[in-house]
């Protein structure tokens, strides 16, 4: 039992990633439809690479999607609106023309105006003319109305021989929208027929026929769409039968447009048909199946090429967290069908983890994301191909994004790969540019302008999730910043060694393969706990009496030692993130101030001597950069101490640190071979030989 609790509490961070892994792949086993699959992979355009295939069942040809939509589109655009006619309106501006009509006569008959010998035959003549002349403006107005005055008249009316429906009480009725008037042809009607009929109608009272021409017919909306819901339901999805027994398609047969129909509406009844809840067990089997698959994959990758992710909670939520992310969201597009799913920049995985971790880590993980995702989606190959090639070609061009311009680059190269496979795959299916739908480019466009996000969520995730980019890196560079600066002020031998360190480390990584961003700024801020005692340190004595002079050894090999701790300290009040820290903590790994215990040794012979005192307090290095960090530290302090710079020195020098460091065993943890050592040395010879400029010696002649 104890083994077995020691052997949990040895692998205890092994096995949170392991739950962590297990509990993602039961999320996105819920988030699959739980649906059957088709087995048969098919494209438009190309040939039936299975066998001869036959109806075992029947059923529908359903149409394709822009049939059925243009199908629904010509109901809509064709459909005829109902109207209400309003009885109210008509009898109350009948009834105020008739009030107005009647004021408006009283008061012309008062006027004195009639000859008096004919006075009162004259007076009954006038009353007789405005009689008509009232009788047939109420009869205008009413057969006005009874055409109707219609309220904001839709464009689409405008069409030739369109009509509506017009509800009167129980009733129905359509009608040419020709009949009927607006309220600006209704009073344009009546004053040219006043003219006409009356052309001396100047003698009659002045009316303003706009009071009593007023809208009686209004829009229905809630019929309207009740009834076009109706017609819109009536459009047929299928356009005949596959029979029980009747060949679908044969082997080597090109798929055509009927064909592809009929095999797109195979599938979509065989994935119906296999939900049955009876199926539904093996259905989520499978699912799950196939992430346990995936997800192992990745578990297995990480654990021989990429072990450090595993170590870490919070880099192994991470690496899940991205993925499933995108997941969940093509999850949402494909159910509700509510965005395009090439609207989701699936790019943003391999940006994110390329720039945090490595190319290959970021290839694997997008390839098993495309997969799990490609999955769920409609035309899943298609999907698959393009985000591959898109993701692929992103991390490939720009392994590394350090500079804002690199996001637009990696944008447009997106977009470009998506437009041109897209672009590609239509012609290849379709055999026509007609079929290619200029509203995907704009899809890409967006796509690939969401990429631009992964700039602020690169600080997003530094903060949460404890990374370092190569944008923070090109930051902390910056030798203007306030502890370089001080530095360069306190220590400036230290900032000129350090310097030196940081070509040399990393021109070596670059070489060897790493981060040779990480490598020079971890060498910039190495040695700042020397900004404390500087005049301790050789690089800044410049010719002034050594203060290790009047110490004894063991003081001095303490000064020396306490760097390591002040740079820690320093760094940490300063907020350096902890992957440079560790450049602080690893550069003298374990070894020992060899100067000084020699020293003690040499002025002590007979002292029992502790080795302790004298040595580093580590750890070893751990990772390739901070390896080569170490060796280039050294190199670099002890080339100073040369009083002949020839080739078979420098070559001399850098063999016997590098093997007494090997010997010491400070690179047992680091991820670097014997090879890649080997190179280290030769870039090293080579470019101090640059550095202090050794010129071969030609023979004499």
């Amino acid at each position: 039992m104890n083994q077995i609790t020691h052997l949990i509490i040895k692998n205890k961070t092994l096995i949170f990633s392991s739950l962590i892994f297990f509990f993602t792949g039961i999320f996105i086993v819920l988030l699959y439809p739980g649906e059957g699959k088709f087995r048969f992979e098919f494209q438009k355009g190309s040939t039936w690479r299975h066998d001869d295939l036959r109806a075992t069942y029947n059923f529908p040809i359903y149409k394709s999607n822009d049939v059925y939509q243009h199908e629904k589109d010509s109901v809509v655009s064709s459909f005829s609106s109902y109207f209400d006619y309003n009885e109210e309106v008509v009898k109350e501006k009948i009834l105020s023309f008739r009030t107005d009509y009647t004021e408006l006569t009283t008061q012309m008959l008062k006027i004195d105006s009639f000859t008096v010998g004919n006075k009162i035959a004259k007076i009954r003549l006038y009353k007789d003319s405005l009689q008509k002349y009232g009788q047939f403006i109420e009869k205008e107005l009413n057969r006005i109305y009874e055409k109707g005055i219609i309220e904001n008249l839709n464009p689409k009316y405008s069409i030739k021989g369109a009509s509506i429906f017009i509800i009167r009480g129980k009733t129905a009725r359509e009608k040419q929208i020709s009949e009927i008037y607006t309220q600006s042809e209704a009073y344009s009607y009546i004053k040219e027929t006043i003219a006409s009929k009356f052309p001396h109608s100047q003698h009659f009272p002045v009316l303003d026929f706009h009071n009593y021409l007023k809208a009686n017919i209004f829009y229905n909306k809630e019929i309207s769409a009740h009834v076009l819901q109706d017609e819109i339901q009536q459009v047929s999805l299928v356009r005949g039968m596959v029979h029980n027994g009747e060949k679908i398609i044969n082997h080597g047969d090109f798929i055509d447009a009927r064909k592809y129909l009929i095999l797109l509406s195979l599938k979509k009844e065989y994935e119906n048909s296999s939900g049955f809840l009876a199926n539904m067990p093996y259905i989520y089997l499978g699912e799950a199946l196939i992430i346990l698959s995936l997800l192992s994959i990745i578990f297995v990758f990480l654990l021989f090429f990429n072990p450090e992710i595993l170590r870490g909670k919070r880099k192994t939520l991470f690496i899940m967290l991205l993925p499933v992310f995108f997941i969940l969201t093509a999850s949402v597009s494909t159910h509700f069908r509510s965005f395009d799913i090439y609207l989701i920049p699936l790019v943003i995985v391999p940006l994110t983890i390329s720039t945090f971790y490595n190319i290959q880590t970021a290839i694997v993980i997008h390839l098993l994301t495309v997969f799990a995702t490609g999955y769920m989606v409609p035309n899943g190959f298609e999907y698959s191909f393009i985000q591959i090639a898109a993701g692929i070609g992103a991390v490939l061009t720009r392994r590394k994004i350090n500079h804002r311009s690199h996001f637009i680059k990696v944008s447009t190269l997106v977009f470009a790969i998506y437009s041109v496979i897209y672009t590609g795959l239509i012609l290849t299916h379709e055999g026509n540019f007609v079929e290619i739908r200029m509203v995907k480019y704009a899809v890409f466009a967006i796509n690939a302008l969401l990429l631009l996000l992964t700039f602020p969520l690169f600080y997003f995730f530094e903060k949460v999730f404890g990374f370092l980019s190569d944008i923070t890196l090109l930051e902390l560079s910056d030798t203007n910043r306030p502890l370089l600066r001080m530095i360069a002020e306190k220590a400036p031998g230290t900032f000129q060694h350090s310097m030196q360190v940081a070509n040399l480390a990393e021109e070596a990584v670059l070489q060897i393969g790493g981060n040779p961003l990480l490598v020079r700024v971890g060498a910039m801020y190495h040695d700042i706990g020397k900004t404390e005692a500087p005049a301790y340190f050789v690089e800044n004595q410049h010719h002034s009496k050594n203060p290790h002079d009047l110490l004894p050894p063991e003081k001095s090999a303490e000064i020396i030692i306490n760097h390591i701790k002040r740079g820690i300290e320093i760094a940490e009040e300063n907020n350096l993130p902890n992957e440079i820290i560790d450049f602080i903590r690893t550069h003298q790994g374990t070894s020992k101030v060899r100067w000084f215990l020699n020293a003690f040794k040499e002025a002590h012979p007979d002292v029992i001597l502790d080795e302790a005192l004298f040595k580093y307090p580590g750890p070893i290095p751990t990772t390739r950069e901070t390896a080569v960090l170490m060796m280039a530290d050294s190199i670099e302090a002890a080339s100073r101490s040369l009083k002949e710079f020839s080739e078979e020195n420098i070559s001399a020098l850098v063999d016997k640190i590098i093997e007494y460091q090997i010997k010491e065993k400070q690179f047992e943890q680091a991820d670097i071979t014997f090879a890649q050592i080997n190179r280290v040395k030769q870039i090293f010879k080579d470019k101090l030989i640059n550095i202090y400029h050794t010129r071969i010696e030609y023979p004499k002649e």
